[in-house]
Formats: C-alpha cells, structure tokens, sequence
C-alpha cells in the first residue's frame, strides 16, 4: 500500500510540473507592446475601363480541325503555331517532295515506254507481225 500511495504522489508531482510547463508564462509590457505588428494597408483605387486586365484563364477555341494529308512522308517545315489565326491558301504544312517527286518521273517513264509499246504495236499490225490481241491490250 505504500508503494501506491508514493506512485500516485510521484505521478501527480511529474503531472503538476508538465502543466507548469506547459502554461505560457505572463508577458511583461514591453514583450506584449513588442508582439503586436502594424496591420499592412492598401489603398484600392477605381479601374479605368478601358484599362486591359489580366487573369488567368483557359481558352477553348470555337471551332476545332483534324488536317490530314494526301500523301505520306515527312514534314519538312510547320510554319503555324497552335491557335495562330489562318485563312484559306496558306501553308499550314510543308511534306519533303523528294519521294513524290521520284514516283512522277517513275510514272512518267512508266507512261513513255506504253506510249513507245503501242506505237511499236500500231506500225506491225498492218504487217501482221503482232496478233490483234496484243495490239488491243497495248491500246488500252
């Protein structure tokens, strides 16, 4: 029994001596004076309306477009920016013609030999040294 009743007497003397601690202790006047801070003052003046003003916002545009090609190939020059205004005629997209270019003149030498084909074919029919299908399949 006496070991409790010096356990409950040591418990409260270390309870008392924390909220002693814990208590903040009393300001004198100069300290209280010294934790005071003057209050930062703004004056608010009327807006001209004319006057341009900033805020944070997000612009969604009216009207949305998905460019696509004709062609395939790599872009060799995108001189618009997202959101620039642009009108009809403008270049929006510059595609590296060096594979268009190569597939014109492999067509064009692909149209001048069926052009030489058929004129071989036309001047030996009436020889009959070419058969009439082989003609008109030259002709198509």
């Amino acid at each position: 029994m006496n070991s409790a009743l010096s356990r409950s007497t040591s418990m409260l003397t270390a309870g008392a001596i924390a909220l002693t601690l814990a208590l903040p202790l009393p300001l004198s006047a100069q300290e209280a004076e010294a934790k005071i801070r003057p209050a930062r003052l703004i004056e608010i003046a009327e807006i001209d309306p004319l006057t341009h003003i900033n805020l944070p916002a997000v612009i969604e545009p009216a009207k949305e477009a998905t460019l696509t090609l004709q062609v395939g190939g790599v872009l060799t020059e995108l001189p618009v920016i997202e959101g620039q205004p642009v009108a009809e005629g403008d270049l929006i997209a510059q595609v590296d013609r060096t594979v268009l270019l190569n597939n014109v003149a492999q067509a064009q030498t692909q149209f001048e030999n069926a052009e030489l084909e058929f004129t071989r074919a036309e001047s030996l029919l009436p020889q009959q040294a070419i058969a009439q299908s082989t003609y008109d399949q030259r002709k198509v």
